[in-house]
């Protein structure tokens, strides 16, 4: 299984832009639909792909995920597969709409946040109250979003519910 991701800020600000979603919904849409994506991949052999990996360095990006999913027992697969010209007929750079600085911190994950925060990006000073509803469903996400990177979120034994009692009204208020 190739599970696809993107940072959960350009996706809530995509939903918000096309949509008129409010952020923390688009932020917990993300968190949630990248759950059932996790669950989905038991038992499957999973390789992830980010999105600004993948726009970044498509051929080499492409090349490792096919390299991952030879490992995984796919035959007839390989990064020689890889057409140079037909990715650059793929890759459409002008679909990303609001890229983000925010990103995952590489190393060992310490306590605390593992990501970068761009927090002040996100801060609506004209509604301080929607900085209040917005803060804990971006650190959620950003949480989820670097353990999927890093590979924690696809372990057994992840704490989904530990991650989602942080935001009590979760399911009430996205």
């Amino acid at each position: 299984m190739v599970l696809a991701t993107r940072s959960p800020l350009e996706v809530a600000r995509s939903l918000n832009k096309r949509d008129n979603f409010p952020t923390r919904r688009g932020l917990l849409l993300w968190v949630q639909y990248n759950r059932l994506a996790v669950q989905s991949s038991k038992g499957h052999c999973t390789v992830t792909v980010d999105n600004r990996e993948l726009l970044a360095a498509p051929v080499e990006e492409l090349r490792r995920v096919l390299y991952e999913l030879r490992d995984c027992g796919v035959k007839n697969i390989g990064p020689e597969m890889v057409d140079e010209a037909e990715v650059a007929e793929w890759i459409d750079m002008t679909l990303l709409h609001d890229h983000q600085e925010d990103g995952c911190i590489t190393g060992p994950a310490g306590e605390g946040r593992n990501y970068l925060n761009n927090w002040d990006s996100v801060r609506n000073p004209e509604n301080p109250a929607e900085v209040m509803s917005v803060e804990p469903a971006y650190d959620l996400a950003m949480t989820v979003y670097c353990d999927l990177l890093s590979g924690r979120a696809l372990d057994d034994k992840y704490d989904w519910e530990g991650l989602f009692s942080k935001i009590p009204d979760i399911v009430d208020k996205t």
